[in-house]
């Protein structure tokens, strides 16, 4: 009698999402950072360093003005041998002024095309929302950070385009 590995989840299985911030995980954060982080936001002026990271999401949460939040999708995400990462999205609340900030979002291009995207920014919504409420209060606007396309160059400006047009897509 063969036994069989456990079956892999098929390819276009919809990924996990995982909070980084309530599930701290520094290797999956590395592995986010240079996988899919960086290569999406390869131009230095637009990159955070790591440590930024790890310090607004485990360090010292409450002496940054926002909190800072980032999930990470993707297949196995705990287990580094088969993890498969998939996307992530990087937002802040801000309680003073009772606002969100969509700062990163990122697709692998393998999972692009496929609602990824979406189901992270919706899950995003929904974690402002409910930071605004256990500040007492409710979200009042929420705002994407992106580059203006008419300011960046030629060269630039097609990258440009497509991320205002996703975000577009996605709500903004």
């Amino acid at each position: 009698m063969t036994v069989s590995p456990p079956p892999r989840p098929a390819p276009d299985a919809a990924p996990q999402i995982l909070d980084l911030g309530a599930e701290p995980d520094e290797e999956l954060l590395r592995a986010f950072y240079d996988e899919l982080y960086l290569p999406a936001f390869p131009t230095p002026e637009h990159q955070e360093e790591i440590d930024v990271w790890i310090r607004e999401l485990w360090d010292a949460p409450t002496a940054s003005p926002s909190r800072r939040f980032l999930l990470v999708a993707g297949t196995d995400l705990k287990d580094p041998t088969r993890r498969r990462l998939a996307g992530g999205h990087m937002f802040e609340y801000y309680p003073k002024s009772r606002c969100g900030l969509l700062s990163y979002i990122v697709v692998d291009r393998n999972s692009r095309r496929q609602g990824l995207g979406g189901r992270l920014t919706a899950k995003g919504l929904s974690m402002l929302s409910g930071a605004a409420r256990t500040a007492g209060t409710t979200l009042q606007v929420v705002f994407a950070e992106c580059e203006d396309p008419v300011k960046v160059g030629q060269d630039h400006a097609s990258k440009a385009w497509e991320r205002l047009e996703i975000l577009s897509h996605l709500g903004a």
